[in-house]
């Protein structure tokens, strides 16, 4: 160890994972500096252009992964193990990692598989895995800034008493929907759900499915363009859970027939409804004809921010949505 940095640069000539972990002598794999335990903070060096192997944690330590540049490293993994395993009271952060499996053929296996484990991701890209982005039995899961897209699962399913908070978070182009949640305690705000489920044979729920044993709160999201063949929007196992300043909008089943809720409570605060006229470069912002949702929303418990990072509220009272319309 240098201090309390454990380096790692697969690309340097000088890597050597029965090594030191310093600077000048970095391990070649993330694996080796888990393993060395001399340091809880491993910096992963930047334009890494070999991918680097699946690693577990499983100690019962504490460890931070940090990319020297965000984005710059990929975990690989194949056949169905993920590419990052918690568990056994492990607690572990991971800032600025992406995290691919390069979906293909066979390969089913999750992004990020945690059980009983305390996991903290900042700005971490998790994409491409053939099974869920991220799978979460027990424990203690934060994402924020966090982009799930393109798994061949689920974006995110959560079970068995986990305790979840979704910050800024985007989950776009999973197959078998955005979030499942089941027998959890959730917080999810400021985050979009869109675009999720397959085009030809569909997810039973398309963009958020919140079984009758999850409790928490839903607030300041978007739901979108997600596909299902029982509700392509959002679902709820019980009345109880339900939705503040929130926009569901454009989720249809299998076909064209339009599906946005089912079950939930929809608070006045939502709207839920095919016409919010969204806009932006990614098509789910609000844009000055969103008269559904700008300044409808009501501040109790709403966040300080949205998506974005922008300053809520920007007008007169909170927007409906992830988005704050800031003219």
């Amino acid at each position: 160890a240098e201090g309390d940095i454990l380096w790692v640069d697969g690309d340097d000539d000088a890597c050597d994972d029965a090594g030191s972990g310093s600077s000048a002598a970095p391990f070649c794999q993330i694996q080796a500096a888990l393993d060395d335990g001399s340091a809880e903070l491993i910096a992963v060096r930047e334009d890494v252009s070999d991918d680097y192997a699946p690693i577990s944690w499983v100690s019962g330590g504490s460890a931070t992964i940090v990319a020297v540049e965000p984005g710059a490293s990929i975990f690989q993994r194949t056949a169905t193990e993920p590419a990052v395993r918690c568990i056994n009271g492990s607690t572990l952060t991971v800032v600025g990692m992406t995290i691919t499996g390069r979906k293909e053929g066979t390969v089913t296996g999750p992004g990020i598989t945690t059980s009983a484990c305390t996991l903290t991701a900042t700005d971490v890209n998790v994409s491409g895995n053939g099974g869920a982005g991220i799978s979460a039995t027990g424990g203690t899961v934060t994402l924020t800034d966090v982009n799930v897209s393109g798994n061949g699962g689920a974006g995110l399913v959560a079970s068995a008493g986990a305790d979840l908070t979704v910050r800024r978070s985007e989950f776009t182009g999973n197959e078998d929907g955005g979030l499942d949640l089941a027998g959890t305690t959730y917080l999810v705000e400021n985050s979009l759900i869109a675009n999720n489920g397959r085009t030809g044979e569909v997810p039973p729920v398309g963009g958020v499915n919140i079984q009758a044993t999850a409790t928490g709160t839903f607030i300041n999201n978007t739901i979108a363009d997600n596909r299902g063949n029982f509700v392509g929007g959002i679902s709820c196992g019980s009345a109880a859970s339900s939705l503040v300043n929130t926009l569901v909008t454009r989720n249809v089943l299998m076909g064209s027939v339009s599906s946005n809720v089912a079950t939930c409570t929809v608070d006045p605060s939502s709207y839920a409804d095919d016409d919010a006229m969204l806009g932006g470069a990614d098509g789910y912002h609000l844009t000055a004809a969103s008269s559904c949702c700008v300044d409808q929303g009501t501040d109790t418990d709403a966040p300080a921010d949205d998506i974005d990072g922008d300053e809520r509220p920007c007008g007169e009272s909170i927007d409906i949505g992830a988005d704050e319309l800031c003219p």
